[in-house]
């Protein structure tokens, strides 16, 4: 427990600025009610730092439909890029004037007898008495045990590292492994024709990329 606290306390902190911590704070608004939403980037930092660059959504455009705030373009059978995503939540923190603090890293978060504290990684303290974290269900990438099996010739990434075929290297006949799971299928068939420019592709794991 930190010794020297700061004065700064809310009704309700949000960790996350992502969809979730965003329809939350929405809903809080709404209500008139004091809260904070924190997040280690920008607005949509997952979208930005852990997807390729042709990511798309699998969901229509006209199913983009974040409360209070949906889909108004002019493509409504289309798809939203990585980039169209990431503006799409940022447009609707500025719709409701969502109270979003940027740069913010949370270092730990525990419980005191009337809330909660949090220390910044700068070693700012936050307290209140209601917490929601909202940062995902799968923060943390985890890769195959098999994986250290493998021969150091080969070079592996994560799909949450994957951008492009340059994050594979260059030259030689190149092999991803990687998942094709409901959050993407646009996004990974045109991982699939980019990873075919480079060479030979084979799928056999949802969890990272490897390049032979």
């Amino acid at each position: 427990m930190p010794t020297n606290r700061s004065n700064e306390s809310h009704n309700i902190v949000i960790i996350g600025a992502g969809s979730a911590g965003l329809a939350t704070s929405y809903f809080l608004t709404q209500q008139h009610i004091d809260h904070v939403v924190l997040e280690r980037g920008d607005v949509g930092n997952t979208w930005d730092v852990e997807r390729w660059d042709g990511f798309y959504l699998v969901n229509p455009n006209w199913a983009v439909r974040l409360p209070g705030f949906h889909y108004v373009g002019t493509e409504p059978e289309g798809y939203l890029s990585k980039t169209e995503t990431i503006d799409y939540l940022k447009n609707y923190a500025k719709h409701f004037g969502a109270p979003v603090r940027t740069g913010v890293d949370i270092d730990s978060l525990e419980r005191e007898a009337d809330g909660y504290f949090l220390t910044t990684r700068s070693g700012d303290v936050i307290r209140a008495p209601c917490v929601v974290v909202a940062t995902g269900a799968f923060g943390v990438p985890k890769t195959p045990d098999y994986s250290a099996d493998l021969a150091s010739s080969v070079t592996q990434i994560h799909s949450a590292e994957y951008r492009n075929p340059q994050s594979l290297g260059g030259g030689g006949a190149g092999c991803w492994v990687g998942s094709v799971g409901g959050a993407d299928r646009r996004g990974a068939s045109q991982r699939w024709k980019e990873g075919v420019a480079v060479g030979r592709e084979r799928r056999s794991s949802p969890t990272s990329i490897s390049r032979a």
